[in-house]
């Protein structure tokens, strides 16, 4: 007893330190760990299921340009955005490159293309020349729009 008397100031400050690493150890435990379960997306996907990609979309694609110069590569989805890459067998010009791709939005339900934002890549594999600079070209088109806005215009 004689002791804590003597050091009543040092014990003093020892419980405030311990009390303020518990203190530092709550908040730092909370910031990083707490909501680790929580999707990446937030509650933005709320209401997806409501809103499901018909399962014969990407076959319907591909049907479309089954006699054509551009040839769908893969189409995926990530959140509330389906990203629909194409490449093309030969050079054409960009203007008629975006009009075919704007074919594949019929394919679309109406549901769909105001749920969704649709992302368009169109890139050409074919030897390098001056039209194939041009390449690769990109459209977006958000589900509150019915225009698809191109990165090269």
């Amino acid at each position: 007893m004689k002791k804590i008397k003597e050091n009543k100031v040092l014990l003093v400050l020892a419980i405030i330190l311990i009390v303020c690493f518990a203190l530092i150890l709550f908040v730092l435990f909370k910031y990083f760990y707490v909501g680790d379960n929580v999707s990446k997306y937030g509650d933005r996907l709320d209401g997806i299921e409501a809103h499901k990609i018909h399962k014969e979309l990407e076959e319907e694609i591909k049907e479309l340009y089954k006699d054509s110069k551009l040839n769908l590569k893969s189409i995926k989805s990530s959140g509330k955005i389906i990203y629909i890459t194409f490449e093309l067998s030969e050079v054409i010009k960009v203007e008629d490159a975006k009009n075919s791709v704007l074919k594949s939005l019929d394919k679309f339900s109406d549901d769909e293309k105001s749920y969704y934002d649709i992302q368009f890549i169109v890139t050409c594999d074919v030897e390098q020349s001056a039209e194939t600079l041009l390449y690769p070209i990109m459209g977006y088109k958000n589900s509150s729009s019915t225009e698809v806005i191109w990165t090269r215009n």
